[in-house]
């Protein structure tokens, strides 16, 4: 199970992939709401966040 690729990418980048995950959620929920100019403000709000 180690040696395959989805293993490789997991070791890699997967850290960065799940802290992203909460900024990405709050932009795209403020981007619902405010449409476009919300999506910055929710991006950092969840940065702040999470």
């Amino acid at each position: 199970m180690k040696d395959t690729l989805a293993a490789a990418l997991m070791q890699i980048g997967g850290g960065s992939a799940f802290a992203l995950m909460v900024p990405v959620l709050a932009g795209f929920i403020a981007f619902s709401i405010a449409d476009r100019p919300g999506l910055t403000p929710g991006l950092i709000g969840g940065m702040l966040g999470g």
